[in-house]
């Protein structure tokens, strides 16, 4: 009876773990290889072989739709039943590496995703829009609490983790920030004060980070990473490795329009030929002032109560992402 019940329960809590549909795509034109199957192995079927096999769509296109859990995954597209895995390289945008393996990465939110179609062994952003692309890091300091004169800066790949290159703008509140260009790939970061006064520790598996071996406690490094496919504001807090990237480029914004802007009473949106199902207003600190559920192709929000100033607006519709930048005035 204890069993039927511990099963029971099982099911029950595995029932409202909340799935959303992903559909994968893979261009198999450029394979170069013969093979009878094309499949999707990742994190969520523990890279079985021939568990999630994809559709012939025709033109070289292979799709499949998985319900998948919120939360994070790793994959790879495969052929004949795993026989062989694509050799995705190391910094490749829509990757991330861990201990020398390389993996196709994926945040899966609370809508669904329809991924656009990757040829096999690369990223579908490589398609359009390589970059460089303006990446603000902004970081909330105000639990750092220790001494911020010697400054913030971020290091990363692009810097040889160099903590002379990149210093960082104190923007009052505690928020630190600063805009730098880099190139289309996965890159590998984190926050430091002065010249290695401190540097942020991250557990190895956490979220939004990176683990390889190297010069570092206990012989691995575990940094933060960041996907660069386009212009992005990413905020972040010291210490604490979740992350909200907002995108200007993840859905078409060319067929709406904003106004008036500036305003000093209501943003209107029009134009949209999707529906909106959420939209967050962030200020120049990176601090959410503004939320609503519009789930509508016309949104109006309200900047009555704002103060005067910059704010960007996440605009996200069926998994994909929009930000706008607004004025009060």
């Amino acid at each position: 009876m204890k069993k039927i019940t511990f099963l029971f329960i099982l099911f029950l809590s595995l029932s409202l773990i909340a799935q959303q549909n992903v559909t994968f795509s893979v261009d198999m034109s450029t394979y170069g290889g013969s093979f009878t199957t094309v499949e999707v192995n990742g994190t969520f079927n523990g890279f079985c072989g021939n568990c999630n096999p994809l559709t012939d769509m025709g033109g070289g296109i292979w799709e499949v739709t998985l319900p998948l859990p919120e939360g994070t995954i790793e994959y790879k597209y495969t052929v004949n039943g795993g026989a062989v895995y694509e050799d995705l390289t190391q910094g490749a945008v829509c990757s991330v590496t861990n201990f020398g393996f390389t993996n196709r990465y994926l945040e899966i939110g609370p809508s669904a995703i329809v991924l656009d179609t990757a040829p096999w062994g690369g990223c579908a952003e490589d398609l359009v829009n390589p970059g460089p692309h303006n990446v603000t890091f902004s970081v909330d300091m105000s639990g750092y609490g220790g001494d911020l004169s010697a400054g913030v800066r971020v290091i990363g790949e692009w810097n040889g983790f160099d903590a002379n290159s990149n210093p960082l703008t104190d923007q009052g509140g505690g928020i630190w920030s600063a805009t730098i260009p880099l190139a289309e790939q996965t890159w590998q970061y984190k926050f430091v004060v002065g010249n290695y006064i401190a540097d942020e520790q991250f557990t190895q598996g956490a979220i939004n980070t990176s683990s390889s071996s190297g010069p570092c406690a206990g012989g691995v490094c575990t940094n933060r990473f960041i996907q660069v496919a386009n212009d992005l504001t990413v905020q972040t807090t010291w210490n604490n490795s979740s992350q909200t990237v907002l995108s200007t480029n993840s859905f078409d914004n060319n067929s709406f329009k904003v106004f008036p802007n500036p305003s000093n009473t209501v943003w209107n949106i029009s134009g949209l030929d999707t529906t909106i199902e959420k939209v967050e207003v962030y200020d120049i600190l990176g601090k959410s002032v503004l939320s609503l559920e519009p789930n509508s192709q016309d949104v109006s929000i309200d900047a009555s109560a704002l103060k005067t100033g910059l704010y960007l607006a996440k605009l996200s519709s069926k998994g994909s992402s929009t930000t706008l930048r607004l004025v009060k005035n």
